[in-house]
């Protein structure tokens, strides 16, 4: 059931025992898969973005979109509490759009999760984010690394 393009098994708990404390109202998911039931399961509102039908989750809440300059082609709901980037395929698109294009949406006591921290690409990212916005990082070390962004 679980593949290397997913969320490992760790974070897929860290996940659940989060989402269970926090309650978000509104959730966006950046990349769609198995890590949509358990945001679904949990949010009150989830609106999870994707560009490939290969990896599209069956779920009612999953946008299939274009990407244009880095970013999906769509609108986002206001208030967003919780964000979960798994996506796109950084290799094709790169995730630095990500943050930017749901940053004017945040609920003051947002939380953001970047899975693949361990990858060089990702830790860039974070950087070129931490130079732009107010936030904080916490690292936790699962499988593929995770990056916790918080206001700062």
């Amino acid at each position: 059931m679980f593949n290397k393009s997913m969320l490992g098994r760790d974070t897929c708990r860290l996940l659940v025992e989060r989402l269970q404390e926090l309650k978000p109202k509104v959730a966006v998911e950046f990349g769609s898969g198995f890590s949509t039931a358990l945001l679904a399961l949990y949010s009150d509102t989830l609106v999870s973005l994707e560009n490939s039908v290969k990896y599209a989750a069956p779920w009612p809440c999953v946008r299939i979109c274009k990407i244009e300059a880095g970013r999906y082609v769509t609108t986002l709901p206001d208030g967003v509490e919780f964000v979960l980037i798994d996506g796109p395929i950084a290799r094709r698109y790169g995730r630095q759009e990500t943050l930017p294009q749901v940053w004017p949406h945040l609920a003051s006591n947002y939380e953001v999760w970047l899975d693949d921290f361990k990858r060089p690409h990702e830790k860039q990212i974070v950087r070129a984010w931490r130079n732009t916005y107010p936030i904080q990082v916490q690292r936790v070390n699962t499988a593929k690394g995770l990056a916790i962004i918080r206001p700062a």
